[in-house]
């Protein structure tokens, strides 16, 4: 769930009052909207109320109510007051803008669109509606249509700040990077830009990968403490988009401080749980959520997104998402949205177990809010995987056919091909290619391509679409370290470093970057890159809580435990009580060998946070190498598993834990369902081998040596060879 707002200022003429009577309504909604700022919610609607009395020709009491659910970030309940209201007030410009703003956010974007037309239509003076206008046309990628709207008549209801800010992002959308950059340096040479300004112009620093630009805009638009509140929430998107966390944290902690809600607070902290992976500590905040707020169709939904564990529970989504509708019906929602909540359950479904019951709801639907892209390819997506593969493959030819001059479609497409369980990788590639042809920087059709060719251990065949597409690495900065991961993978270690060194230092805060890396150096077994890769991220601590974390966590791989409590201690001095750092800090204990103060201290975390991935990642170790508390441990290194979601380091760590206590046979076990994710971990095969060889299977030898020939190192190396050399 992204959160991009547009602030909705209510200041428009109230038709058919007396001068004394408009001033009072003018005077009660200043007075709600103050109260909104301050998320004294019953004050804002007492004063709507009032406001509606007042007016006699207008509902504000509804549109406040609309406005005070959008606030909750109830959006599905927002959405549903202002279509009611366009049912009224088909003409009103504010209710239009609610309507696109809501859609927006729940992310159909040509309804959006349509709604920002039309408000547009409505108020062509507003400097808001051409905004939304022009955003609505970038988000349904009619990047040319939005360069063209900026000349004409939406443009000219722009300031120049904000008028230059969104033709730089134009130009960039468009690959146009020099003119981008100086419309950009336009909006920002102004005396003072609006907010506005700069979060427009940090979209653009994100899409060439300027995180750290982007994010030193965006902390000018809503550092301070005193920002508003729909600044905040712009700001926490833009720290989640470019994965810097410790912004999305503060963000949370001053809202917090604000007394802005805990269905706000409590929502974010699930939000940044999620992004950054971790989903049983999502799942955990998730149910504190659900308890802090009333149940409705926004907390069923956002309930189903987070339990739903990235929609693979079937049973969960289809509760949640009969709850849904059968809220809606009994309350009597509007009937666009009672489709629309229709559509978002089927698409949810569509990415669980329940193939069969999505294609049958998605073609239930009879409403024009399903004829999108989207819908028209998770149909023939789901035709195919329900086992009518004829029919399925006729749809996917049919659509090729119909929108052979689209990339976005053609990229689409190759991406159901080249699904892990469609696996047609030639026709797949094919597509991709047909997409770049069209467009070669259509980025989606490239990095797909790379990504499957990776998913497949293709690694040169990976490398050499960046000598076909040279613009890519050299126009994106996360594109050039793209192909630092498939020289790391295809062994060309100095390489990859080298460029993660220059790139790296345009997303400093971007641990994810750096944890990537070094997933590929620890599959090869690269101690002495990973010291390298450590040391590059211990010079870049001063930027980053979270890179002081995870400089911490390498250190202590590479049993350099002395540095290690070093880096967590610093990033507890930054941000007390980071509960990663503090997990930390008790492995670089244990490893100083400060055995009873560690123990002490993940048992003191645990009891604050029992389901967080590092805790239950990093105390398994700790207790299996001990050798005690055998339930304990093997528990908590399932639960690292479904707190990572079936991570390929959490499945090695599981069978390590089962193999430390002699449970060889769970090992066995869990060790191929690592490889049915994980075809080529050279260590999962190692595991597997180990657990054969242990409970007398006869394929030992044959799993071992092909852990040995996707390039199994280290100690692991050594104990395969012994097991090889005396079976």
């Amino acid at each position: 769930m992204k959160l991009r707002i547009l602030v909705l200022v209510v200041l428009t003429a109230i038709l058919g009052c007396s001068k004394s009577s408009e001033d009072k309504v003018r005077s009660f909604l200043e007075t709600a909207e103050k109260h909104l700022e301050k998320f004294e919610l019953e004050q804002a609607q007492k004063a709507f109320d009032e406001a509606s009395v007042e007016s006699k020709t207008f509902s504000y009491d509804k549109l406040g109510k609309a406005q005070i659910f959008e606030r909750q970030l109830f959006y599905y309940e927002a959405l549903n007051e202002y279509l009611n209201l366009s049912v009224v007030f088909p003409d009103s410009a504010r209710i239009q803008a609610g309507i696109y703003r809501n859609y927006r956010r729940l992310g159909h974007q040509e309804r959006a669109l349509e709604a920002a037309t039309k408000y547009f239509e409505l108020a062509p003076a507003s400097e808001d509606a051409a905004i939304a206008k022009i955003q609505a046309l970038f988000d349904a990628r009619q990047y040319l249509k939005a360069k063209e709207e900026l000349e004409s008549a939406p443009g000219k209801a722009l300031e120049d700040g904000i008028s230059n800010a969104l033709r730089s992002l134009a130009y960039c959308y468009l690959n146009d990077f020099d003119s981008s950059g100086i419309f950009m340096e336009r909006a920002l040479g102004e005396k003072k830009p609006d907010p506005k300004v700069y979060f427009v112009c940090a979209t653009v620093l994100e899409i060439t990968g300027k995180y750290d630009s982007a994010m030193s805009v965006v902390r000018k638009a809503a550092g301070s403490d005193s920002a508003p509140y729909y600044d905040l929430l712009e700001y926490f998107e833009h720290a989640l988009i470019c994965n810097y966390y410790g912004d999305a944290r503060k963000v949370v902690r001053q809202m917090e401080d604000r007394g802005f809600g805990k269905e706000v607070t409590l929502a974010l902290k699930v939000l940044t749980a999620k992004d950054q992976g971790n989903y049983t500590r999502a799942i955990i905040i998730n149910s504190d959520y659900l308890l802090a707020t009333p149940r409705n169709v926004s907390t069923n939904m956002f309930d189903m997104a987070v339990g739903g564990y990235r929609y693979n529970d079937p049973m969960t989504v289809m509760s949640l998402g009969q709850s849904s509708v059968q809220h809606a019906e009994a309350l009597k929602y509007h009937e666009e949205l009672k489709d629309f909540l229709k559509l978002k359950n089927e698409m949810f479904k569509g990415k669980t177990e329940d193939l069969l019951g999505a294609l049958q709801g998605l073609k239930q639907i009879n409403s024009p809010i399903a004829n999108i892209k989207e819908v028209i390819l998770m149909e023939a997506y789901l035709t195919y995987r329900t086992g009518d593969f004829e029919n399925g493959l006729k749809k996917l030819r049919e659509l090729r056919s119909q929108h052979f001059d689209s990339p976005e479609w053609l990229s689409e497409l190759a991406d159901i091909y080249a699904h892990p369980q469609i696996r047609m990788y030639d026709t797949a590639f094919k597509v991709y290619d047909e997409a770049l042809i069209l467009d070669y920087q259509y980025k989606d059709a490239f990095e797909h391509k790379v990504q499957a060719l990776r998913y497949l251990g293709r690694y040169q065949d990976a490398l050499s679409e960046f000598d076909k597409h040279p613009n890519f690495e050299r126009n994106y900065h996360q594109f050039a370290i793209l192909k630092s991961y498939c020289l790391a993978e295809n062994s060309q270690f100095d390489k990859a470093l080298g460029i993660v060194e220059i790139h790296g230092s345009y997303q400093k805060e971007n641990v994810q970057l750096f944890l990537e890396m070094a997933s590929i150096l620890e599959r090869k077994y690269r101690d002495s890159e990973l010291s390298q890769l450590a040391l590059l991220c211990s010079e870049w601590t001063n930027e980053s809580v979270d890179l002081s974390v995870f400089a911490a966590r390498l250190e202590s791989d590479l049993k350099n435990y002395k540095p290690a409590l070093e880096l967590s201690e610093q990033a507890l001095n930054s941000e007390p009580g980071l509960i990663e750092a503090r997990v930390q800090k008790a492995r670089a204990l244990y490893g100083t060998g400060e055995r009873s103060q560690a123990l002490d201290l993940f048992e003191e975390i645990e009891k604050v946070d029992d389901g967080g991935g590092d805790l239950t990642y990093y105390f398994s170790q700790i207790l299996a190498q001990e050798k005690i508390d055998h339930d304990h441990a093997t528990n908590l290194a399932r639960s690292a598993l479904r707190a990572f979601y079936s991570d390929e380091k959490a499945f090695i760590n599981l069978c390590n834990v089962y193999a430390a206590y002699g449970d060889y046979k769970f090992a066995h076990g869990d060790a191929l369902k690592g490889l049915s994710e994980f075809p080529q971990s050279a260590s999962l095969w190692y595991q597997l081998g180990v657990a054969a060889h242990q409970i007398g299977r006869p394929n030992a030898s044959e799993n071992l040596n092909k852990a040995i020939e996707l390039g199994l190192g280290g100690e692991d190396l050594k104990k395969a060879k012994e097991i090889l050399a005396n079976p």
